[in-house]
């Protein structure tokens, strides 16, 4: 079973790329934790992920999605090869969503 469920805040604006009619958005969420350092002190790790989605998705975002909005995502992990013109050999793992839903919409986005 390869699913994802994710809840955090929209970096920025989905980027959308289109390709032989078919369009993709790219985008980042940033999502939280609170814990405990050793001193008993509660701190917040902060964490981006890499996120697409295409298909219907992509006008939904388009529509609805603005940065700083808190958002859920659910979706599945998916791992991109390729080499570069030097043969340097990269990988890129993102999470490709299949249902998202705003959650909050940023009232302003430098508090998010």
């Amino acid at each position: 079973m390869n699913t994802v469920c994710l809840k955090g805040f929209l970096v920025a604006a989905p980027r959308v790329v289109t390709k032989k009619g078919s369009s993709t958005a790219r985008f980042r969420l940033r999502t939280e934790k609170s814990f405990l350092d050793k001193e008993g002190d509660s701190k917040i790790a902060k964490n981006e992920h890499h996120l697409s989605a295409w298909g219907y998705l992509v006008d939904s975002l388009k529509r609805q999605a603005e940065p700083g909005d808190e958002m859920a995502v659910l979706g599945e992990l998916k791992t991109s090869y390729f080499t570069t013109k030097g043969g340097q050999k990269f990988s890129k793992t993102e999470v490709e969503i299949r249902e998202f839903e705003i959650t909050n919409k940023a009232k302003n986005y430098g508090n998010a």
